[in-house]
C-alpha cells in the first residue's frame, strides 16, 4: 500500500498523525479478542512510508524520502536501491511471480522528470527504465495477471504499457488523477479510483475497466459515501486472491472501508468503520484491514484485533502465505509471526485451553489438525510425522491409544501404546474416515471432525465447531465418569475392519518389505531370497504369513506345511502338485520344494487363496501383495525400489534393518573425515557457509548474519514442527540456542540447509 502526497514534509507529518490515530484506535478495537503476535525480526529501514510484499511472500519493498530497500522476508537480508535515494517514490508494484519490482519515482519537489524503473527482486539490480513523459508522474501502478503489461495511472490519463516492446498499447483520457489501480486476479479487468488530490468537493469515482479496450464496465461515483470526498491522502484497495471481493479503505478517522461482492456485479455488501491498509492471505480466508483481522465472508465483525503498539494500521501487510505480518513503524520494519491470526480457539467445558491451526475445507468437508487438538485436550496427545517414504503418515497418540493415519488415505489403524509412548502392536481395529486425510506442512495430519468426535472423544461428549467464531468446543464429562453416561449413538460410521497390509519382495533380494519397514526373510542367512521356477515365485512362506497376521506349522513326518489366516486353512506337501484349501483340493502349477534345506512355497497360490491380491512387475522382478483392503498405488514400485537402495548397503548379519545408531555412526564418520582449518567456516559435513545462508542445529534453524573465521553469527528464528508453538524459547534453551537472538557459534557445530539472499 502507498500513502499519497505531494511533499516529503507532508508525508512525515501525516505519518506522525497516523501513529497517534493508531494508538487511539487500539483502545477502541472492534474485535472481540486481540492477538499478541511474536516479533520474528526487526530491521532498520529509515523513515519509510511505502510497504509492499511480493505475491510469492519472499520479498518486501520499503521506501521513504531518503532510502529504499528490497528485503528478503525469510531472514531479513536487504538490498539498498541507491538510485532511489532522496527520490520521491510515488508508487511501486511487484510482478505476479514476484521476480520484478517497478517503481515510480522523481525529484522530491517536482514531477518534471519522473520515470518507471524496473528492478530484479532477488539481486536488487536495475533491469530497465521507461519514461512516462514530461511534466507527469505515475501515481499508481499495477501489473496484468500474466505480467506482460503494466497499467499506469497518470494525471489526466491511464496508460497500458506492453512490457515486451516497452510501448504504450492503450491510452485512456480521464479528467483527474488515477490515484490507485488494482488488477483483478482472475479476469482481464482492473479497478481504478479517480479523484483530484487535496481538493474538497471534487467527486471520487471508482471504476471497473476492461484491460483490453479500456471500456468502463462499472462506475461507482454516485454511491461512495461523502466521507471519502474529504480524504485524499490515503487510499488502499485490494482484490481477494480468489477474485470474489474488492475492498476499498481510506485513512481519515471519520472514514472507513467498503466491501464489494465482485461476483454479484460489485454489489456493496459491507461498510466497516475500521480503516487502514488492506491485505489478504493466499487462500482468501482472511483479510487484514488496519489492525483488525476479518474472516472473509464475515465482514460484519472482526475475528481478532492485532494487539501491538508497534503496528501502524496504515502501513501493515499480511504476507500472502499467511506466515508474516509486516509493518512499518517509525524507522523500522517489524516482521511478526502471523500464524496465530488464523488459529482456531479450543474450549473444553467452557474453559479456553489454547489455540491450534484453523481447519482446512476440502470439497465442502472441514479437515482439522488432529495432533494439535489432542495435545490441547490432554498431555498424552502427541503426533509423530513420518515424511519418508511418501505418502506422509502420522502416528497420533491419545490416552493409551495410537492411530496411524496416512496422507490421502481413509483407513486409520489403531495401535496399543506401551509405557514409553511407542505405538507397538495393532489392536486389530481399522477406522474409515469420511474424507481422505490431508497433510499440511509444519502442522501435521488433518482429518474430518467426525473422526475426532466419534472415535477419539466419543459420542458421549459434545463436539461443536462454531465456524462464525472459529472456536472448537468440547463439552466433556469427566473421563472417569464416561461409562455411567448414555450408551453410544447407533450407526457409528467408523467400523473396525481387517488391517490393510502391503508387502513387497524382489527376486534374489533377501528383503521382505512393508510400507513402514523392511526385514530379512532370514536374519541368519542373507542368501535366503525369492526364486522363480517355471514362472512361479517360490520362497519361505512363514515370514509373509506372519506379517499378514497368520500362522505356519511344519510336519516333518508328512513333509506338510499348514497355513492358517483368519478362517482360512491351506495345506501343502513337498513335491506334491495338489493342496487343500479349506478342505477342498486344488492343483498347483509348481509344487512346494526344498532348496538348500529350505522349504520353498509358491507365494501367489497361497496368498491369493487367502484373499490377497498379487501384482507382478516383470521388468523389475518385484512382487507386491495387497491384503485386508490395501489398494495399489501408482508409486508402489518406486517406493519399494527406493527402500531396497537404502537397505541393501546396510545389510548386517546381526540386524535386520538400519537402526538410528547406524545413521548416527555414518554421520559421525562423514564428520570425522572433514579437514577443518582455523580460517574457513565449514559446517558439520565440511560445506562452506556464507552470509545469508540458512543453517540448522537440531530442531532449530536460523540465518547467518556475519562470519569471523570459523565462527558464524546466527539469528535463530525458525523451529521445526516438533517444537510446540509458544515454547520455542524454553525448548531452544535446552539446546543452548538463543531463540530470536543473534548468537556466535562454531561453524562445524551447525549444518548448512539452504542458500540465503
Amino acid at each position: 500500500m502507498i500513502q499519497k502526497g505531494d511533499s516529503p514534509m507532508k508525508k512525515w507529518f501525516f505519518t506522525l498523525l497516523f501513529i497517534i490515530i493508531c494508538l487511539f484506535m487500539s483502545n477502541s478495537a472492534l474485535a472481540k479478542s486481540s492477538v499478541n503476535l511474536p516479533v520474528v525480526n526487526t530491521y532498520v529501514s529509515g523513515n519509510a512510508n511505502h510497504l509492499l510484499i511480493s505475491s510469492d511472500s519472499k520479498y518486501a519493498f520499503t521506501a521513504g524520502n531518503s532510502q529504499a530497500y528490497i528485503w528478503r522476508l525469510n531472514g531479513g537480508q536487504s538490498k539498498e536501491i541507491v538510485d532511489l535515494s532522496y527520490q520521491f517514490v510515488r508508487d511501486a508494484a511487484f510482478s505476479p511471480d514476484g521476480q520484478q519490482l517497478v517503481v515510480s519515482a522523481g525529484a522530491p519537489y517536482s514531477s518534471l522528470s519522473s520515470q518507471l524503473v524496473f528492478y530484479d527482486s532477488q539481486s536488487g539490480n536495475e533491469t530497465k527504465k521507461i519514461s512516462v513523459g514530461y511534466d507527469n508522474m505515475a501515481n499508481s501502478l499495477a501489473f496484468s495477471n500474466d505480467g506482460k503489461s503494466l497499467v499506469i495511472g497518470l494525471r489526466g490519463q491511464i496508460s497500458i504499457i506492453d512490457l515486451t516492446s516497452n510501448t504504450e498499447k492503450l491510452k485512456l483520457s480521464i479528467n483527474q488523477y488515477a490515484n490507485i489501480i488494482r488488477f483483478h486476479p482472475k479476469q482481464d479487468q482492473f479497478a481504478v479510483v479517480i479523484c483530484e488530490d487535496y481538493r474538497d468537493g471534487e467527486p471520487v469515482i471508482l471504476q471497473i475497466r476492461d484491460a483490453h479496450t479500456g471500456e468502463i464496465l462499472k462506475s461507482f461515483g454516485d454511491i461512495l459515501p461523502k466521507w471519502i470526498y474529504n480524504d485524499r491522502d490515503f487510499l488502499d484497495m485490494a482484490y481477494s486472491p480468489d477474485g470474489k471481493y474488492l475492498i476499498l479503505s481510506t485513512q481519515n478517522g471519520q472514514s472507513g472501508t467498503l466491501v464489494f461482492d465482485v461476483q454479484n456485479d460489485y454489489k456493496r455488501i459491507a461498510t466497516i468503520s475500521q480503516n487502514g491498509s488492506v491485505s489478504f492471505n493466499a487462500d482468501s480466508t482472511l483479510a487484514v484491514i488496519g489492525n483488525q483481522v476479518f474472516r472473509v465472508n464475515q465482514f460484519g465483525k472482526p475475528l481478532n484485533g492485532i494487539s501491538s503498539d508497534l503496528v501502524n494500521p496504515y502501513l501493515v501487510n499480511l504476507s500472502p502465505d499467511g506466515r508474516y505480518l509486516v509493518t512499518l513503524y517509525q524507522d523500522k520494519v517489524r516482521v511478526f509471526d502471523a500464524a496465530s491470526l488464523s488459529k482456531m480457539k479450543v474450549e473444553v467445558s467452557g474453559r479456553s485451553e489454547g489455540y491450534v491451526p484453523s481447519p482446512v475445507v476440502v470439497n465442502g468437508t472441514g479437515m482439522f489438525p488432529i495432533g494439535k487438538i489432542l495435545n490441547v485436550l490432554d498431555i498424552s496427545g502427541t503426533e509423530t510425522v513420518v515424511r519418508d517414504p511418501k505418502p506422509t503418515y502420522s502416528y497420533v497418540t491419545f490416552r493409551g491409544s495410537c492411530y496411524a493415519i496416512s496422507e490421502g488415505k481413509t483407513e486409520v489403524t489403531e495401535y496399543v501404546v506401551d509405557e514409553s509412548g511407542v505405538c507397538f502392536e495393532p489392536t486389530g481395529k481399522v477406522y474409515k474416515l469420511e474424507k481422505a486425510a490431508l497433510y499440511v506442512d509444519r502442522e501435521g495430519i488433518y482429518v474430518p471432525l467426525s473422526f475426532i468426535s466419534e472415535v477419539i472423544v466419543g459420542p458421549k461428549n459434545d463436539t461443536i465447531y462454531q465456524s462464525d467464531d472459529n472456536i472448537l468446543v468440547f463439552n466433556m464429562y469427566t473421563w472417569d465418569e464416561l461409562d455411567s453416561k448414555e450408551p453410544e449413538k447407533p450407526n457409528k460410521p467408523t467400523i473396525p475392519v481387517t488391517i490393510p497390509i502391503t508387502l513387497a519382495m524382489k527376486i534374489n533380494s533377501p528383503w521382505l518389505l512393508t510400507t513402514d519397514d523392511g526385514n530379512l526373510f532370514d536374519d541368519k542367512d542373507h542368501n535366503v531370497t525369492p526364486v522363480t521356477r517355471q514362472g512361479t515365485t517360490l520362497l519361505p512362506i512363514a515370514p509373509i504369513i506372519s506379517k499378514l497376521g497368520g500362522k505356519t506349522t511344519w510336519n516333518s513326518t508328512e513333509k506338510k506345511v499348514t497355513i492358517t489366516l483368519n478362517k482360512n486353512t491351506i495345506e501343502l506337501w513337498i513335491d506334491r502338485k495338489t493342496a487343500l484349501v479349506n478342505g477342498v483340493s486344488k492343483a498347483l502349477t509348481v509344487p512346494p520344494t526344498s532348496i538348500k534345506g529350505r522349504t520353498m512355497i509358491p507365494v501367489r497360490f497361497v496368498t491369493e487363496n487367502l484373499g490377497a491380491d498379487v501384482k507382478w512387475y516383470k521388468d523389475s522382478q518385484m512382487l507386491v501383495i495387497y491384503y485386508g483392503g490395501a489398494v495399489e498405488n501408482a508409486t508402489d514400485l518406486f517406493t519399494f525400489e527406493y527402500k531396497l537402495t537404502l537397505l541393501d548397503p546396510y545389510q548386517k548379519k546381526e540386524d535386520n534393518k538400519t537402526t538410528l545408531e547406524d545413521v548416527v555412526k555414518e554421520n559421525q564418520k562423514k564428520h570425522d573425515q572433514v579437514k577443518y582449518n582455523d580460517k574457513d567456516p565449514l559446517d558439520y559435513y565440511g560445506k562452506m557457509i556464507h552470509v545469508g545462508d540458512i543453517v540448522d542445529s537440531g530442531t532449530f534453524d536460523g540465518v547467518v548474519k556475519k562470519i569471523n573465521g570459523t565462527k558464524v553469527l546466527v539469528y535463530w528464528n525458525h523451529a521445526s514442527f516438533l517444537v510446540d508453538t509458544g515454547k520455542e524459547k524454553e525448548t531452544a534453551a535446552l539446546f543452548g540456542i538463543k531463540w530470536l537472538s543473534e548468537q556466535w557459534v562454531e561453524a562445524k557445530t551447525v549444518t548448512f540447509s539452504g542458500s540465503g539472499y
